[in-house]
């Protein structure tokens, strides 16, 4: 964990220890340029630390805004992140309360057909998809408990089996309304299906 954190401040401090570094050579050689035209002119030596003054500056300015444009992206990534986890928040809370209220529906729809709390037990876990056997150690009940309560799902809705207690309720969530344009499936023949 140290050395993780320690790299991670060592990458946030690279550029800027570069650009001191940088800047410092530029104004020392800038400084030496100033120095020697004062005491000997122009020359080959001169003109050499004039293009190390030239190279080092064009190498400065061209870090200086990498660094800022890559600063400035980070900042707009934090806030992209921010903005996309309210976003995903607001999300939760609206599955959150369409699921409460597809309990309460299913809830009030179980009641309809009268069934018990056991029975009521034994449907929902049909709906999530568990086997008699995984219902009974779930229900600390025996399998032959759980079959015969799975029965009176089905005799109660009037139903024929899991499909059709998990169509019975999933199939107006997963219909296309003719609200948003789309076609409802009542429009096709049985064969066009």
């Amino acid at each position: 964990m140290t050395y993780i954190a320690l790299s991670g401040i060592c990458l946030s401090m690279e550029k800027p220890l570069l650009l001191l570094t940088l800047g410092l050579v530029a104004l020392l050689a800038g400084w030496d340029i100033f120095a020697d035209l004062q005491s000997s002119g122009w020359g080959l030596h001169v003109a050499l630390e004039a293009l190390l003054l030239a190279a080092t500056s064009l190498g400065f300015f061209l870090i200086l805004r990498q660094w800022l444009r890559v600063r400035l992206e980070a900042q707009q990534l934090r806030q992209d992140i921010k903005r996309i986890s309210g976003q995903n928040e607001e999300y939760r809370k609206e599955v959150q309360q369409f699921a409460q209220g597809l309990q309460c529906s299913i809830d009030r729809q179980m009641d309809r057909w009268r069934l018990t709390e056991a029975e009521k037990e034994v449907a929902y876990l049909l709906l999530k998809g568990f086997s008699s056997k995984e219902m009974a150690q779930i229900r600390n009940t025996s399998e032959k408990t759980v079959r015969q309560q799975s029965s009176q799902v089905y005799r109660k809705s009037q139903l024929g089996g899991r499909a059709d207690l998990a169509a019975f309720f999933l199939e107006d969530l997963l219909s296309p309304s003719s609200q948003s344009g789309e076609i409802e499936y009542d429009q096709y023949q049985d064969g066009d299906r």
